[in-house]
């Protein structure tokens, strides 16, 4: 079965929901796709779904109108697929108790016989109502007396993010990430091989524990149910980009300037994206400017030091390059590779970051994930 589904609308919310059918049914077929919603055909056994996708504010009296209008929309898919179930699908932030009590009373009221929904939060939370898609709910965190917000523990913080590099090397050769590697058997062996505190060490993996991301029963600390980890992991990694767009003053070959740049140790900087798979052996997308990571544009002096022969692109002009302060440096600088005097992120840095890049940049992260990661997800996708 293809397990891959292209960004059409570019909305992480989107690309979240279709990801998570795809491991939650046994066949996904996209039928249409748009920036507001997307329409696929689901089977699961022997039951076909006509779903369709919306994204929504947390909010109910947000949520509800984008159920109402996906659930006629699916309703409209009959005469297509006559078979099908209706499943309409909204994707929120995040989701509380009370929202998914007022989603089950929409349902009880309007949901007809041989129908279902789903309203599915990028928390890990969801509530699905009709038959064969129940099982898919997950309720929110309980505490005390009642259903309430948790304070979320981010899983995929900075130092969090390297630590589960640290854990994963061992499935990658070293050319593609640079980090100690396992087995490890405690959080005092992990925190060593990270140069991490074993206090930092050992909260990671408690989160992992409660998330269900580790299993311990061997003795080892051993990452399972990796596909869903990732794709959380780049939903996450999709925040907004602090870059600029630079332009080298002296006209001479941009490539050789890059190559000086890259090899100067005092600016740090670290190539990613599309140049970083070219440096993998597997470039895939042509035509895009290079991407040079640092730790923090604020130190960055155009016109000074190393960065005397640069200067910000004026509007208008092609830059030479952009320049992109890191989200994670810490595991972005740490798990780098180098070759030939140049640093490049590391594979999985690469898949993370390319990933909802406009130009092409799902083609370029499923060829990275068929060579790389497939045998980490092949085990877990049925």
């Amino acid at each position: 079965m293809e397990r891959f589904l292209e960004d059409g609308g570019g909305r992480k919310e989107q690309i979240y929901a279709r990801e998570f059918l795809d491991t939650a049914f046994s066949s996904v077929e996209l039928v249409q796709e748009g920036a507001k919603s997307t329409t696929a055909r689901l089977t699961s056994g022997d039951t076909e779904y006509s779903c369709v996708i919306h994204s929504s504010q947390s909010r109910a009296d947000r949520v509800l109108p984008q159920l109402s209008l996906a659930l006629l929309q699916a309703r409209q898919r009959k005469g297509t697929d006559k078979n099908a179930i209706p499943l309409p699908l909204v994707v929120v932030e995040s989701a509380t108790l009370s929202l998914f009590t007022q989603v089950r009373m929409f349902a009880a009221e309007f949901l007809e016989k041989n129908e279902a929904l789903g309203v599915l939060s990028m928390d890990g939370s969801s509530c699905f109502i009709g038959d064969g898609v129940r099982d898919h709910s997950v309720r929110p965190t309980k505490r005390g007396f009642g259903f309430v917000a948790r304070t979320p523990i981010n899983l995929f913080s900075d130092t969090h993010q390297w630590l589960l590099k640290v854990l994963l090397a061992e499935h990658f050769p070293e050319k593609l990430l640079t980090a100690n590697r396992g087995p490890f058997t405690s959080g005092r062996q992990l925190a060593e091989a990270a140069d991490v505190s074993p206090v930092t060490a050992n909260r990671f993996l408690q989160v992992m524990r409660e998330m269900g991301f580790l299993d311990t029963t061997d003795d080892l600390l051993k990452v399972i149910r990796h596909k869903e980890l990732f794709l959380r992991w780049r939903a996450a990694a999709n925040e907004s980009r602090n870059e600029v767009a630079i332009r080298f003053l002296w006209r001479s070959e941009v490539k050789s300037q890059m190559q000086c740049l890259l090899e100067d140790s005092s600016v740090g900087g670290v190539l990613g994206l599309f140049e970083a798979a070219e440096l993998m052996g597997l470039g895939h997308v042509s035509g895009v400017k290079p991407h040079v990571y640092v730790p923090k544009l604020a130190l960055v002096n155009l016109g000074e030091g190393s960065w005397e022969s640069m200067a910000l692109a004026a509007e208008g002009t092609v830059p030479d390059f952009y320049l992109r302060q890191a989200p994670a440096p810490i595991s972005i600088l740490k798990g780098s590779v180098q070759r030939g005097g140049i640093r490049y992120t590391d594979v999985i840095q690469t898949w993370l970051d390319v990933s909802y890049h406009p130009s092409r940049g799902q083609e370029q992260a499923n060829l990275i994930q068929e060579r790389f990661l497939i045998d980490l997800f092949e085990p877990h996708l049925e």
